[in-house]
């Protein structure tokens, strides 16, 4: 879409109308937050889908440079879905849509990836999978040297040990349980209801109760495999992010900072233009405002 948007894109709604001046003084080379927002409204108001991103109009050499050289440089294999989708940008508008909402936060990490709890490193500080790698082999051979000047080593419980594996491994254990698959589609089902591009206090209030239902489940979860395992475990920590967006998004009472809007403050609150820093003191959630 930069792409798409820089080199003169226009976006159209079902009805062949551009409409992103509605929504941003600058059309569709405005703010991202904007055209989200704008397209999510005309779809409230029936005026799509589909949406379209139409490039028709631009010259020749420019419509050839966006697709067969800028758009490759994000998508190795777009061009080989063009071809089988007979996508051609000059002669016919490009069908677009509102991707999902993902998860956004940030762990307090020092330079050597070293967090503010000491000798906890953070080995993921990017979204993307190459840089979480670089991250991850940064931050374990900064760990690993901080431990060469170690010349002794804390106790461990090994009750306290012997539980921990026991939860772990505890689906393996299980023959006639649910999937972690059910799990994570039904914490999926929860966030698209109530936490999508329009949200209202009573409807993430809902949303906390439906995931404690849910997770009453996990002592059924079953696995057959160690991947299965990982996955169900992975599950977990799933609903923690996912209970955590919600608590963080009640305590930012505003709309206009992030792509959803809150029915009760539909405004933003230029009082809240700093981080909202989250940890868990007795199993539960707390927030307090940072810089």
């Amino acid at each position: 879409m930069n792409g798409i948007n820089s080199m003169g894109g226009h976006e159209l709604n079902a009805l062949g109308e551009r409409f992103m001046g509605k929504y941003d003084p600058m059309w569709e080379n405005g703010l991202r937050i904007n055209q989200i927002s704008g397209t999510y409204q005309e779809m409230v108001e029936g005026k799509g889908p589909p949406f379209y991103m139409d490039m028709t109009h631009l010259n020749k050499d420019d419509v050839q440079h966006l697709q067969y050289v800028l758009m490759p440089g994000d998508k190795a294999t777009y061009l080989d879905y063009c071809e089988q989708k007979g996508i051609e940008f000059a002669k016919t508008p490009l069908e677009v849509e509102i991707s999902e909402l993902s998860f956004s936060g940030l762990i307090y990490t020092q330079e050597n990836l070293e967090t503010n709890v000491s000798g906890l490193y953070n080995g993921c500080v990017f979204i993307g999978f190459s840089g979480a790698m670089c991250g991850g082999d940064y931050a374990g051979k900064q760990a690993a040297e901080s431990l060469q000047g170690t010349d002794s080593l804390i106790g461990f419980d090994k009750k306290e040990i012997e539980a921990e594996k026991e939860r772990i491994f505890r689906p393996m254990k299980i023959d006639k349980g649910i999937r972690y698959k059910d799990i994570e589609r039904a914490i999926s089902q929860v966030l698209d209801y109530y936490m999508g591009y329009r949200r209202n206090m009573k409807g993430m209030e809902a949303a906390l109760e439906k995931l404690d239902l849910i997770a009453t489940y996990f002592p059924k979860i079953k696995a057959s495999n160690y991947h299965g395992l990982m996955r169900a475990n992975e599950s977990a920590e799933l609903m923690k992010m996912a209970k955590l967006v919600v608590h963080a998004s009640m305590e930012r009472k505003e709309s206009g900072r992030a792509y959803y809007r809150i029915a009760e403050y539909p405004d933003l609150n230029p009082g809240l233009n700093k981080v909202l820093v989250a940890w868990q003191e007795n199993g539960q959630p707390r927030f307090s405002w940072g810089i």
